[in-house]
């Protein structure tokens, strides 16, 4: 029985925050990006953009896409996404963002309401791929 050797690649950018958790800004692992949570926080003071979920969306997002880019890939390439809100009650707002993100072939997505800690509205995480032509060694 052949095996396959399995390398997974640990993901870092120094436009997203950086967490002095043990745990990896994203993973990459045969073309797939598995990233890590991220907040709607400030990569250089690592507190939160503001108070709405719509503000902390977009940087949460933006926060994704450079450990994206450091992994060869983008949010146009995102699979699957899972979203904790802090309040139900900013669904609609954080969907009306999240529609200016990923305006054609949104991905898979998972939203639900989570007590987050702190001033924290929003935590997301996704599962990307990284196209072929851009993986390490093709």
């Amino acid at each position: 029985m052949a095996t396959e050797k399995m390398e997974k690649r640990v993901i870092s950018s120094q436009e997203a925050p950086d967490w002095p958790e043990p745990i990896a800004a994203a993973v990459e692992w045969q073309g797939l990006v598995f990233a890590s949570g991220e907040l709607g926080v400030d990569p250089e003071t690592m507190r939160p953009v503001g108070p709405s979920v719509g503000d902390q969306t977009r940087q949460a997002l933006a926060n994704l896409s450079a450990t994206l880019r450091a992994a060869g890939s983008s949010l146009s390439h995102v699979l699957k996404v899972n979203a904790y809100l802090n309040d139900p009650d900013d669904y609609d707002e954080f969907n009306r963002v999240f529609g200016e993100e990923f305006p054609e072939l949104p991905p898979a997505r998972t939203t639900v309401g989570v007590h987050l800690l702190g001033e924290y509205a929003v935590e997301i995480d996704v599962v990307a791929y990284v196209p072929r032509d851009a993986r390490p060694g093709s």
